[in-house]
């Protein structure tokens, strides 16, 4: 069956929220669809909870028997993707009922625009809403925002396959934020849009916040690495000072996480890429330094 639009869901250990987040698909009001289902080396229940549904002729399941890093797991689905269109869904959020038709449409009707996203409401383990995200940023002002800040949630996405013949593809090495690298990759020559319209249910749970303070650290040098990647960019002059400052904040991040550990050789070698002025305001304004620490 030739389909248009494939879900790839990556998962690993997902028992809790997996089922929610297919069905969530099943009920689409777009029917034009298939789930790529990849498993990132569970090891919990999450196989018998969605073994019934691998037998529907529009779902594909393959497994990793290695853990493998975010990216590099995007990867390992994109390849087995032969539709026009992919969209993104975390295994434990869901889609609005209109996501996909809506998306599509924007999609087929605007040749010009390689990936859109969409407004977010964010909801707890219980589908209680907690908060609303909705960016009001034009295509321009997206790609000025990606200097310094990821302002697209990646399981709310649904992009071009291929470009110029080419199947688009995200950084194999990037463990956690393999969504933000991936756009700073396309936006230097494509355009993105956010749909002004709530499409996708993000969840905010106990696991996807807890982190080890080994992955805090890895967070922070990947985000300063792709800050870096994002001065490839033609920043205006506002979104180049932000993107400094975040990125001297990614680096006092790094300091007090070494300094905490008393590993003074890797405190030493951030400090000397923090501005004195930073440095400076650290020091002196008790919130920067009380909300640096909780990071």
């Amino acid at each position: 069956m030739n389909f248009k639009v494939t879900v790839i869901i990556n998962y690993h250990n997902s028992e809790k929220f997996i089922v929610e987040a297919i069905d969530s698909v099943i009920k689409q009001s777009f029917k034009d669809w298939c789930i790529l289902l990849f498993d990132n080396n569970s090891n919990d229940n999450t196989f018998s909870l969605i073994e019934s549904y691998i037998d529907n002729k529009k779902v594909k399941y393959f497994r990793s028997n290695e853990l493998l890093k975010l990216g590099k797991a995007r990867n390992s689905a994109l390849q087995f993707v032969q539709t026009p269109f992919v969209a993104i869904l975390d295994s434990d959020d869901v889609m609005e009922h209109s996501r996909l038709e809506k998306q599509y449409n924007f999609l087929n009707q605007n040749s010009d625009i390689f990936l859109v996203s969409s407004w977010v409401k964010k909801i707890d383990e219980n589908n209680k809403i907690i908060s609303f995200y909705q960016p009001k940023l034009s295509s321009m002002e997206i790609y000025q925002n990606m200097g310094w800040e990821n302002p697209i949630v990646h399981s709310s996405v649904m992009f071009r396959s291929f470009i110029n013949g080419k199947k688009v593809e995200y950084n194999n090495h990037i463990y956690y934020a393999q969504d933000y690298d991936f756009y700073l990759t396309y936006i230097t020559e494509n355009n993105f849009k956010i749909i002004n319209d709530y499409l996708s249910q993000n969840r905010i749970h106990n696991s996807n916040l807890t982190k080890s303070k080994e992955l805090k650290e890895i967070i922070s040098l990947e985000q300063i690495n792709h800050l870096e990647k994002a001065k490839i960019l033609k920043l205006n002059k506002e979104s180049l000072s932000k993107n400094k400052l975040s990125l001297n904040l990614c680096y006092l991040k790094l300091c007090l996480y070494h300094l905490k550990n008393l590993n003074l050789i890797k405190f030493y070698k951030f400090l000397k890429n923090i501005n004195s002025n930073i440095i400076f305001l650290f020091l002196h304004i008790g919130p920067i330094r009380r909300y640096l620490e909780k990071k």
